[in-house]
């Protein structure tokens, strides 16, 4: 559920459509809503009240919402995108659109939204690969193309332009520009450097 931390406090915000369900992830939007991805769906909350509720009623392909990332567009608006374990989700203009497999992405169930510096979204998956997203269209990489692992639960760059990515079986690096010059055919595969236990992490489930 939801609990939100004041004054010394904790106070109980969960509506009863979503008490005892995971929730995944919250995210504060640039108007000051607050969002929460849930196992039941999103909810959105003003102040500590909740102002809506989406489902699959509503136009969401799945009621598991994993991931929240909140856009700025080149014209200075802003959209949202929610990762669920149906699919990639844009919410624009109170409208859900919805991509698939059947868009090409690589996979269905979505863990991870990065956004870069180029404003290019990448899409990671449970266990079906990665997604780049640009200009309308998807790319996609799995192990066959060089990743160490299918899984990408998580998607952060460093300074140098690496990201880094959390699977089951550890965390892996993979350079941007190589994975920018596969997608526009320059070369064949990209590389990717691997760490575990057998480097010092305790578990390597991340």
């Amino acid at each position: 559920g939801v609990r939100r931390y004041e004054n010394g406090k904790i106070e109980k915000l969960t509506p009863p459509q979503t008490a005892g369900f995971p929730v995944w992830a919250i995210l504060e939007d640039h108007m000051g809503a607050v969002w929460v991805a849930s196992q039941r769906g999103l909810l959105k909350f003003e102040g500590d009240r909740v102002v809506a509720h989406y489902t699959t009623k509503d136009g969401l392909p799945s009621n598991d919402v994993k991931v929240i990332h909140e856009r700025v567009q080149n014209n200075g608006q802003t959209e949202l995108w929610f990762g669920t374990f149906g699919g990639l989700v844009q919410f624009k203009d109170g409208k859900f659109t919805v991509y698939t497999t059947a868009e090409g992405l690589t996979g269905n169930r979505v863990r991870s939204i990065y956004e870069d510096a180029e404003g290019m979204l990448w899409i990671g998956t449970y266990d079906d690969g990665l997604s780049r997203f640009r200009d309308g269209r998807f790319f996609n990489y799995r192990t066959e193309h060089g990743l160490y692992n299918n899984g990408v639960f998580q998607i952060l760059e460093d300074r140098l332009g690496y990201f880094w990515i959390s699977c089951n079986k550890g965390i892996y690096r993979v350079s941007r520009r190589e994975l920018n010059e596969m997608a526009e055919g320059r070369i064949a595969r990209v590389n990717s450097v691997a760490f575990g236990k057998q480097d010092g992490m305790l578990n390597s489930d991340c």
